[in-house]
């Protein structure tokens, strides 16, 4: 998850670095909100239709790449 869209090199290196590190990156689970400059705490996120849903979507799709290496 990225708090802004703008630290998209940010977070391609974060993403590289973990790989080289053997970690599995679940890039479908992978979520950037346009907070930059604003105000907004997580109960705001999480009262906010469409940053909630974003939210859940990404973690659903994160809890089902945990469940996909657990069979």
């Amino acid at each position: 998850m990225s708090a802004s869209t703008r630290s998209q090199i940010a977070q391609e290196s974060l993403v590289e670095i973990l790989k080289t590190m053997s970690a599995h990156v679940v890039s479908e689970a992978s979520v950037g909100f346009d907070l930059l400059g604003q105000s907004i705490t997580e109960t705001g996120i999480t009262q906010d239709p469409i940053l909630s849903e974003r939210l859940k979507k990404a973690l659903g799709r994160f809890k089902e790449a945990i469940e996909a290496v657990k069979r």
